[in-house]
């Protein structure tokens, strides 16, 4: 299953003005301040984290105005007894540094999560610790806050972790394309973007899977190029023709959607090959072979977990469903 990509055609989402390394600045910069007016002398540090702390962020560029692709997300450690923060705090003050950015000419979703420094030394070995520990930046604070995170070898991060991160992103294009059909031909740039990051996800997960996980895209990009030189048997696709789609896939993450990734054809493969990968991975999870269909396979998987993550699972299950709320569907 291959996929020619070009790049001739002009971007649709792409920097003209501002530079990711300095969209981050003023992200932060605005954190900073109102985080500080906000929380005082409660706080330690503040961390930012994901694709902007690595200047990988995509940003639409104008002459007088820019806005972020993506969110800009933060860690807020607060000192070990500070008061708890309350989650309408936190989204109060997501708001006004949204505010702030606006009246400075920019767009972005801010999300701020609360932790104490304790939360580091317990984190277990998933691509975001491996990511948090390398690439995560103290934009405030206390400097050696990210020194408390575990080492972990890219060998030693959770498969399970990288199929869920699958998972979500499949429901993430699912969810964009609720009022889509691919049947037109096109896609808005919104959907185009969430099958674009499925790709680049696609990429992560598998690496996982095969222990040759990297932080940046362009690393998993390059990574992922000299394994399709020499492809494993068992892959579950054609290396070859995926890494030639990830590799322009990451040149558009990085410098700007083209008009052509509009097509259904990209997000329809997007789909593809997710899929392919997804029953792949379930099936080195399960220890089976791919002869089993996917309704046995999740049984089989099911029947992995143990008693404490079922608990947690109909625990998250219940708190998005309302609680209480959803007494009409416990049945079921």
């Amino acid at each position: 299953m291959g996929l020619t990509l070009k790049s001739s055609t002009p971007a649709l989402l792409a920097a003209e003005l501002l530079p990711a390394p300095r969209v981050r600045e003023i992200i932060s910069e605005a954190t900073v301040g109102v985080c500080s007016e906000v929380f005082r002398d409660r706080l330690e540090a503040i961390i930012l984290t994901g694709s902007l702390a690595r200047d990988e962020a995509t940003i639409i560029g104008g002459t007088n105005s820019w806005s972020l692709m993506g969110d800009a997300d933060f860690l807020l450690v607060f000192r070990k007894h500070a008061p708890k923060t309350d989650d309408a705090v936190l989204r109060n003050t997501e708001a006004a540094i949204e505010a702030r950015l606006k009246q400075a000419g920019g767009a972005a979703v801010v999300g701020l999560a609360s932790v104490v420094g304790s939360y580091f030394q317990s984190l277990p070995g998933r691509s975001f610790t491996y990511e948090l520990k390398t690439c995560g930046r103290v934009i405030w604070g206390n400097q050696s806050t990210l020194d408390r995170i575990p080492s972990y070898s890219a060998g030693e991060l959770s498969k399970e972790d990288a199929w869920r991160t699958l998972c979500h992103r499949i429901i993430e294009l699912l969810i964009s394309t609720e009022n889509t059909s691919l049947c037109e031909g096109r896609v808005t740039s919104a959907v185009a973007y969430t099958a674009l990051k499925l790709y680049l996800d696609i990429a992560t997960s598998y690496l996982i899977f095969v222990g040759h996980y990297q932080t940046t895209y362009e690393e998993r990009e390059q990574v992922l190029k000299g394994l399709s030189k020499f492809p494993s048997p068992d892959a579950p696709f054609d290396l070859k023709a995926f890494s030639a789609c990830l590799s322009r896939c990451t040149e558009w993450k990085l410098r700007g959607l083209p008009a052509e990734a509009l097509a259904g054809g990209f997000t329809e493969r997007a789909i593809a090959y997710a899929l392919q990968l997804w029953f792949w991975e379930a099936c080195q999870l399960g220890s089976v072979d791919s002869e089993y269909s996917v309704s046995t396979l999740l049984k089989l998987l099911a029947r992995r977990q143990t008693i404490s993550q079922r608990v947690r699972g109909w625990a998250s299950l219940l708190r998005r469903s309302g609680w209480i709320k959803s007494w009409r569907n416990w049945p079921r």
